[in-house]
């Protein structure tokens, strides 16, 4: 059923006339939700007084005798009853890592061993993983081992399901070990995860075969750079191979940091080592002298790059312009010169980039990719791939894996993302606001995407996760507007694909969740009032937004059905809008 809230007269419509009244888009008070009951080890444990015991003695004190009654008893119950146990403990805020590490190594055990078990072992792994760092990596290889013995163990819906969650942890450690350059691992991790995606036929399985081949690839230019270095110890005087080595680190590896460790200053020929180390800085930190230079070093380099390392070179120089362009405020001939090689920048990056997943229409698209941040003014940005500059400055947001690439995660605070207020944003005719996004709180109401509910739109997220978008003729946080909900809610840490589709030409409005339309109602006006509100994500006049948001672009017309339902195949099979 389709539902209508409207602002002048206040009142609420289901699908025919008034029937009484509603509530306006106001704040409403972010009330905590109650604690939860929560299982626990035994109410006698002092945890903290551990430093009176070793975390073994606390650990057998706890656990010894049920451990033992376990192994005599021929009941899983008593297992999973255990399992539980330990699980607690490592929930429990307060606990000691040491002792951390021992109950959760104690749940995975059981799990190897009880079938039953195995779901409490992974979520015990999942968080030893995350609250004891030193213990991560060894914690995610056994996640793996676990979730492997899983999947080959169930049947039916049951072992699909498993299938796709060592998938996504194959995945993800292959993210984690390609950022760290150590692409071996990073292949070896691709690879087994496309091959689980290929046995449950996946869709997404060539988008991970594709991180396959590239970590692949790079594990072949380390391995190049790394026979390179090995001639270096040989004979440091061979500024041709020295040379070589920091094109291949500067290039197609895109680490200056890394070809900094190769630099002599009395042996390199052919490349620039003071800019090399200039290109190892933060470019806000910069003077904007260096920054200029630094936007012609790069623009150098990715005209003379191989295919696959174009991109990063220009994408490199349009940051180094930006930044110049922001510190450098007299309007004259070096400005003016600087703003034509960044447009000319942009058009190469256009070219290059693959822009068949944004449909045309676009005035800002933020993929929030690691290769899209940059920083100006002192402050950090990630990068409009639209075209238009509708940079987002990003306040507290964090970087977190995400539907494709990287996301970001917002606290339900402070952490938002302001996009200003440029002619572009304020759109009064047809518009569609696509991104994908998995809450962390449903309670209280909350603004994923803000800019003015009596205006251009907004979106709030409901405490039942339902979703409503308003939108009208007040020129701002005013009446009259109207509303359209989405009643089909949102779970918490689910990812959701959701897209608002404003068609004035058509004179309908839509909710689509996951490629589907799940409501429309008929168009209240037939067209709204722009504000002088900035567009925000994560934040708005109802509350901050808690969880994790991607992918988010906007577009000054209506998108089909057709291009509504190609976003969301593209983030579901982990392409990222950045095109790669």
């Amino acid at each position: 059923m389709v539902r209508w809230v409207f602002g002048l007269g206040v009142a609420m419509l289901l699908a025919g006339p008034a029937s009484g009244a509603a509530e306006a888009p106001a704040p409403a008070p972010l009330t905590p939700a109650p604690e939860s009951a929560k299982p626990g080890p035994p109410d006698d444990t002092s945890l903290a007084g551990k430093d009176a015991k070793s975390a073994r003695e606390v650990f057998d004190s706890l656990f010894a005798a049920e451990i033992k009654r376990a192994k005599t008893s021929r009941d899983t119950a008593d297992d999973v009853n255990l399992a539980k146990q330990m699980l607690a403990l490592v929930k429990r805020p307060g606990t000691p890592p040491d002792l951390i590490v021992l109950a959760a190594d104690a749940a995975a055990d059981l799990g190897s061993k009880v079938f039953e078990c195995l779901p409490i072992a992974i979520e015990a792994m999942e968080l030893l993983a995350s609250k004891v760092p030193a213990q991560r990596d060894a914690a995610v290889d056994q996640l793996i081992t676990l979730r492997q013995t899983l999947y080959a163990r169930s049947r039916g819906p049951e072992r699909e399901a498993a299938g796709r969650r060592l998938v996504e942890t194959l995945v993800s450690v292959g993210d984690d070990r390609y950022d760290a350059f150590d692409f071996a691992k990073a292949a070896a991790a691709y690879r087994r995860a496309a091959d689980t995606a290929a046995a449950l036929k996946m869709s997404d399985q060539p988008s991970i075969q594709a991180k396959f081949l590239q970590a692949a690839a790079r594990q072949t230019v380390l391995a190049r750079a790394d026979s390179l270095a090995k001639q270096l110890e040989t004979n440091p005087g061979d500024t041709a191979t020295r040379d070589a080595l920091l094109r291949l680190y500067l290039v197609e590896l895109d680490s200056p940091d890394q070809a900094a460790k190769f630099l002599d200053a009395d042996r390199t020929a052919g490349l620039d080592g003071k800019l090399i180390l200039l290109a190892g800085m933060t470019p806000g930190n910069l003077p904007e002298a260096a920054c200029r230079k630094l936007a012609d070093w790069y623009a150098g380099l990715a005209d003379q790059a191989p295919p696959q390392a174009k991109a990063a070179m220009l994408i490199r120089s349009i940051t180094y312009l930006e930044t110049y362009l922001a510190k450098h405020d007299a309007a004259d001939a070096a400005r003016l010169e600087a703003s034509l090689l960044l447009k000319g920048a942009e058009e190469k990056l256009a070219k290059i980039m693959p822009r068949s997943r944004v449909p045309a229409g676009a005035v800002a698209v933020l993929s929030f990719d690691k290769s899209t941040l940059f920083d100006a003014e002192g402050r950090k940005f990630v990068r409009d791939l639209s075209g238009q500059g509708n940079h987002g400055a990003l306040h507290g947001a964090a970087p977190v894996k995400g539907i494709a690439g990287e996301g970001l995660l917002f606290d339900g605070d402070e952490s938002y993302v302001d996009l200003g207020n440029k002619p572009s944003l304020q759109i009064t005719g047809s518009q569609t606001i696509a991104l994908w996004l998995a809450p962390a709180l449903l309670r209280g109401r909350r603004n994923p995407y803000n800019k003015a509910y009596g205006g251009e739109g907004t979106m709030t997220l409901e405490p039942t996760g339902a979703v409503n978008y308003y939108y009208g003729q007040g020129g701002g946080n005013a009446e009259p507007y109207v509303a359209l909900a989405m009643t089909d809610s949102l779970k918490p840490e689910v990812w959701t694909h959701l897209v608002l589709v404003r068609d004035f030409a058509a004179k309908k409005v839509a909710w689509f969740k996951d490629g589907k339309k799940v409501s429309e109602a008929p168009a209240a006006y037939t067209s709204v009032t722009a504000s002088k509100l900035p567009l925000s994500l994560g934040k708005g006049y109802a509350g901050a937004f808690a969880g994790k948001l991607d992918e988010f672009a906007l577009f000054n017309r209506a998108l089909t059905e057709r291009e509504v339902q190609q976003l969301y195949e593209s983030g579901r099979r982990g392409q990222s809008l950045a095109g790669r």
